[in-house]
């Protein structure tokens, strides 16, 4: 926090005295004060709306591959999951514009698609793990269920990393997200973006820039204490 002040009050004095190019790097107060933050939080806002709605969905179609892939052994589907997870964002979603067009049909779709891998393969590294094989051992010598076993034993014991992997998932969508909306969305922050950048408008390309990562880092935290939480019951 020291650090950070020290180089906005640093930005803030070389500004002032012309010592950086402030139409490039305008100085701290001007972006503070005559940047138009309340369009930028309306984008905000819609953005956010966006991301959830994707989250959720997302969440729940990679889980259940999850399931499908640990249950039956889909090593054709996990493959295919490893080869997509070295695509860069960028060309899938270019990808998709130009098989589905413009629209924000085209970011949703191709923003699950690009996040589904890392998630999948890291969430299934966790119910692999050899620490997990004595407790299937006993749960199967019980008789119970295999589909069971995965549902009420291993994604419970293994919560913790599957929270993790939660957390890089939204990351993932929030950042696939504002790049689809910059390329062809219509709202959001990362068309706000685009226009900005287009009419040259720093002060407000500064102040998006500041807000994605004050709104990412607040996804962090809330993470963060989430896994901090003494009270959850999963293991530590």
């Amino acid at each position: 926090m020291i650090i950070d002040l020290i180089i906005l009050v640093l930005l803030e004095l070389f500004g002032y005295f012309g010592i950086i190019n402030t139409t490039i790097i305008p100085r701290p107060s001007t972006i503070l004060f005559k940047s138009e933050i309340l369009s930028i939080l309306e984008a905000l806002s819609s953005t956010i709306y966006f991301i959830t709605i994707i989250f959720i969905i997302s969440l729940i179609i990679n889980m259940f591959i999850v399931i499908i892939c640990y249950w039956l052994e889909c090593k054709y589907l996990e493959n295919l999951l490893y080869r997509l997870n070295t695509i860069p964002r960028m060309v899938i979603m270019l990808v998709g514009i130009s098989i589905l067009g413009v629209g924000y049909k085209t970011i949703c779709i191709m923003t699950i698609i690009s996040s589904m891998p890392n998630f999948i393969i890291t969430v299934l590294g966790y119910l692999r793990d050899k620490s997990n094989k004595s407790i299937i051992e006993a749960a199967e010598d019980c008789g119970t269920p295999y589909l069971n076993i995965l549902i009420k034993i291993l994604i419970p014991n293994n919560l913790r990393g599957i929270i993790i992997s939660t957390k890089i998932l939204l990351s993932s969508i929030i950042n696939s997200v504002i790049m689809g909306e910059y390329l062809i969305g219509t709202s959001g922050l990362g068309s706000s973006l685009q226009y900005n950048l287009f009419m040259y408008n720093m002060k407000n390309v500064w102040m998006i820039a500041l807000v994605i990562a004050l709104f990412s880092i607040i996804v962090n935290k809330i993470f963060d204490l989430i896994l901090k939480n003494k009270y959850m019951w999963f293991n530590k």
